[in-house]
């Protein structure tokens, strides 16, 4: 299991940061307020942040194909029954346990969560 985050995890520090891109930091703390929007506790900003951490993580992941042809070794299998909720799970948790890589582009880091929790058997 280690492999496939380390190996992931080099590639982060080779791609290129845009100076612009939404880090890892920025989507964990619009992330945050996920679990307040969900358990009824809405405050305006706690709905905006909520809408973007999903909408961003459901973007980064209809872009995994387009990430995979450019980085091939970049990959995650996720069961067909995995639904936006789960994916939510798996990101946050990632960007929780792994403060290390919250300066990088958070969609990458999207992916790398994806990848660390759904690995491809080959």
């Amino acid at each position: 299991m280690k492999r496939p985050i380390v190996l992931a995890a080099l590639l982060l520090l080779a791609v290129p940061q845009k100076a612009s891109a939404v880090r890892g930091t920025q989507l964990q703390e619009a992330c945050s307020v996920y679990t307040e929007t969900a358990i009824g506790n809405v405050r305006p900003q706690a709905a905006v942040n909520a809408g973007i951490c999903m909408g961003y993580i459901m973007s980064a992941i209809d872009a995994y194909p387009i990430i995979h042809t450019a980085y091939p070794t970049v990959e995650f299998c996720a069961p067909k029954e995995v639904n936006y909720t789960k994916d939510l799970k798996v990101v946050t948790k990632f960007l929780r346990d792994h403060p290390e890589f919250l300066h990088k582009q958070a969609g990458m880091l999207v992916i790398l969560a994806m990848s660390n929790a759904f690995p491809c058997n080959k």
